[in-house]
């Protein structure tokens, strides 16, 4: 892993393969090892830009109340700028699916292709309420294992759990993990989310767009979906897997890669 000196901030950074480059953007809480189950693959076919959210891996600096969506977007330009990549396909997940609409919007000319996984054009009444709860937990000093766990209860399918040995290992990777999100980063990622609407700019993005997600997200319904669906002009119409959760990539990984080349090969041959 490298790291590089961006907009003032440390950026823990990783480049993976050769070709066309295609940036990835976490969701919340997330770092470059949730990606690892389709990174190699990806790799074989692109060169994957993995990167970590600005504060993750520096648990001693001061965050500021005032970090939004459009500073970690300029955080990926910066980082592109640093690997002198002039453009690039971007994937973005959950609250990376955030950070993606922003940078798209902003800086079209850096965009081939566009994903957005798991993802809307704003969090619902809903889902405000769930991740300041979350939050609230957090702080509370809760148990950070206990606290991962009723976590990742809305992230995957019913199917998933099934294999409850590889629930619990991941869980328990998670929590001893030194540089999994503090309470304090976490909120900063919440505050962000809480303040994001893409609604009324989503005609402002021109790039080809990959809509994805999981039929049993509990997280983003198909509405959520079919707005940024109606508002994107180049949007191919959401592509649903089955029995899965929020993160398609990590319960349905062939799947998700076979639609990710499948749609960003397509009229490139």
């Amino acid at each position: 892993m490298s790291t590089a000196s961006l907009n003032g901030k440390e950026i823990y950074y990783e480049v993976i393969g050769d070709g066309f480059p295609l940036v990835i953007i976490n969701g919340i809480t997330e770092n470059i090892d949730s990606w690892q189950v389709v990174a190699n693959n990806l790799s074989q076919h692109f060169q994957l830009i993995l990167f970590d959210y600005r504060y993750l891996n520096n648990n001693s600096e001061a965050i500021p109340s005032d970090m939004d969506i459009h500073y970690l977007a300029d955080d990926v330009l910066a980082l592109m700028n640093h690997l002198d990549i002039e453009e690039a396909h971007i994937l973005g997940y959950g609250m990376g699916g955030f950070v993606a609409q922003d940078f798209v919007i902003n800086f079209p000319d850096r965009v081939k292709k566009l994903i957005l996984e798991g993802t809307a054009s704003s969090l619902s009444f809903r889902n405000k309420k769930l991740l300041q709860s979350f939050l609230k937990l957090y702080k509370q000093n809760i148990d950070k294992e206990t606290w991962i766990r009723q976590f990742l209860y809305w992230m995957y399918s019913p199917r998933y759990y099934k294999n409850i040995e590889y629930v619990e290992a991941l869980i328990s990777f998670k929590a001893q993990d030194p540089n999994f999100v503090t309470a304090e980063l976490f909120e900063a990622q919440v505050n962000a989310c809480l303040t994001f609407n893409s609604l009324k700019s989503l005609s402002k993005i021109h790039a080809e767009t990959l809509i994805i997600l999981g039929e049993e997200d509990i997280l983003y319904h198909p509405t959520e979906a079919d707005i940024l669906y109606q508002g994107i002009i180049h949007a191919s119409y959401p592509l649903y897997i089955q029995e899965c959760g929020h993160a398609v990539h990590i319960e349905h990984p062939k799947q998700f890669v076979h639609a990710i080349l499948g749609f960003l090969y397509r009229y490139d041959r």
